[in-house]
């Protein structure tokens, strides 16, 4: 069938279905059931997913704002929801995914603070149908492959003469 936005809360839905049948967030993820059957990125849904489920707050959960969401407790988040949810229980490859997508962290006042706060301008609580509009950004990866990386490791530049180590 055709999709609809609907206003009020801007879900994608079926013609017809009336918005307060499909809940924006919930701890079962209904609301993302439209866009998670799109081929998006599954780190996307299930990072709403574990930031709206309100069996994970004591460890992540969204600001009161809902424009981003914070980690108030990383260890237990690392050693507790990411193998629910990852094949890892690394926090840094999580932090390094959410840097992929285009998130940003948003810097402590407090340097006694341990939370960690992250934000995407299209990652909103009440918006999941944003999420289809996160895409990965492409960053150039530090070490090239092939005679450029090799060069670059033995500090020889094409064009540039060799270093003379023996004097």
């Amino acid at each position: 069938g055709s999709i609809t936005i609907n206003s009020e809360r801007s879900l994608l839905m079926p013609v017809g279905v009336v918005a307060e049948a499909a809940p924006a967030a919930s701890s079962s993820g209904v609301g993302l059931e439209a866009i998670a059957s799109s081929n998006m990125a599954p780190f996307l849904t299930k990072l709403f997913d574990i930031v709206s489920a309100t069996t994970t707050d004591r460890c992540i959960a969204w600001t009161s704002r809902g424009d981003s969401f914070v980690i108030s407790d990383p260890d237990g988040f690392a050693r507790d929801i990411l193998p629910t949810y990852f094949k890892h229980n690394n926090i840094r490859s999580f932090v390094r995914q959410l840097n992929t997508y285009g998130f940003r962290k948003r810097t402590n006042i407090s340097s006694t603070d341990e939370h960690l706060e992250f934000f995407h301008e299209k990652f909103r609580r009440d918006q999941p149908a944003l999420l289809m509009q996160i895409k990965r950004c492409h960053q150039p990866k530090p070490h090239a492959r092939g005679a450029a990386a090799q060069a670059e490791t033995s500090g020889f530049k094409p064009g540039n003469p060799p270093v003379d180590t023996d004097s």
